[in-house]
């Protein structure tokens, strides 16, 4: 049993690394934009896409389990839904979104 416990441990990590040679390649797809407003509403505007040559990440935690930040980014496969990769994220708005100032702005 133990050496059967050994053997799956010891192959995760390479099965991680062949979803991850599966979908994606050795690059990172870098995701300008702008995020603005004020309490109430929000504002997104994409800038411009850049492929940047190496992959930025951990390609063994592709999804992020943790769920944290306000906002989340998903890639997932078109024919079957299945989620590919995920990441939770916030931005400086959140703090603007404290401030007294951005309750009376326009």
């Amino acid at each position: 049993m133990k050496k059967m416990f050994f053997l799956i441990v010891s192959l995760f990590p390479m099965l991680c690394l062949a979803q991850f040679d599966k979908y994606f390649e050795q690059a990172t797809l870098r995701i300008d934009y702008s995020h603005s407003g004020r309490v109430g509403i929000e504002y997104f505007n994409v800038e411009r896409f850049l492929k940047i040559p190496n992959w930025a990440g951990s390609k063994q935690n592709l999804i992020d389990t943790l769920s944290l930040g306000v906002h989340k980014v998903e890639m997932r496969e078109k024919s079957s839904g299945k989620l590919l990769f995920s990441k939770g994220y916030c931005s400086l708005m959140e703090e603007w979104l404290t401030m007294e100032e951005a309750k009376n702005s326009c």
